[in-house]
């Protein structure tokens, strides 16, 4: 009798223990779960030492993420935030990428508050909406001219030729981008849409009859006079520009009536198909 109790007490000892260590094992392959919190991303072109992303919306049109990349241009490292939308089927093959700058005290996802980022998802296009040196998680670790960072970004994101968005002081960064070498601008963008950009008046007049070669579209509130008069009579000068007010609106009009800007944006884009 004790022999058979013997025996039972092993078996039930040996059992216990082949529970524990299949237990464990199970724990230890299962795969583990992934938070929706930063994920590392492959390098979006070469020069990256190291992409965060981070899935904002997901819907069945296009994926917007948050992107954090380090990245050198001119020897000078910068730490890059930006908000990307990229179409599950988009048309870049017929049309640029979309590059939004944003204002004073407001970052890259001014546009997904105010909806355009979505709109250029929906309508199948890829945007990328930049936090500007200062502003958002955008820091630069050196001394870099406001053309060279417009040209890190592009490079960066390998952009051709893309559609340039610049709202408010944001043009500083554009106008230095676009008039830096104004026989080549047409080499370097499809299209400009200024939101009252300020900076306008740093360069020449005679600069600006570069803008002729790409699409041009100026927009400004009429309840606000900046950029100023003199700016707007030098995009009036440029043959083919749109100049547009938008009635009963602030220098910030593009917050106040996005439904307009986002309008514009897509007219450009359906003009730059053609």
């Amino acid at each position: 009798m004790r022999q058979e109790q013997r025996l039972l007490a092993a078996l039930l000892t040996v059992a216990v223990l082949l529970l524990l260590y299949f237990g464990l094992s199970r724990r230890s392959t299962r795969t583990p779960v992934v938070s929706e919190g930063l994920k590392k991303s492959k390098p979006v072109a070469p020069g990256s030492q190291r992409d965060e992303s981070s899935v904002l919306i997901s819907t069945e049109l296009y994926t917007m993420r948050q992107v954090n990349a380090s990245i050198k241009h001119n020897d000078v490292p910068l730490r890059l935030s930006l908000v990307a939308v990229e179409p599950r089927k988009h048309i870049q093959a017929k049309v640029p990428s979309v590059l939004l700058l944003h204002g004073h005290e407001q970052s890259a996802m001014m546009w997904e508050k105010i909806g355009t980022l979505q709109v250029l998802g929906d309508t199948g296009h890829k945007a990328y909406a930049i936090d500007l040196p200062g502003s958002g998680h955008t820091r630069l670790l050196g001394k870099l001219a406001p053309s060279d960072f417009i040209q890190a970004v592009v490079d960066y994101l390998d952009l051709d030729r893309p559609l340039l968005v610049a709202p408010s002081t944001s043009g500083v960064f554009a106008f230095a981008y676009a008039l830096e070498d104004p026989h080549s601008m047409q080499a370097r963008l499809s299209g400009f849409i200024g939101l009252s950009p300020s900076h306008a008046l740093a360069y020449a007049q005679e600069d600006f009859a570069h803008f002729k070669k790409v699409y041009t579209v100026l927009l400004y509130g009429t309840e606000n006079d900046l950029p100023g008069e003199e700016a707007y009579k030098r995009f009036r000068l440029i043959p083919s520009a749109r100049v547009i007010p938008v009635d009963s609106a602030s220098h910030l009009h593009y917050v106040e009536r996005p439904d307009i800007v986002n309008d514009i944006i897509i007219d450009a884009l359906k003009a730059l198909e053609d």
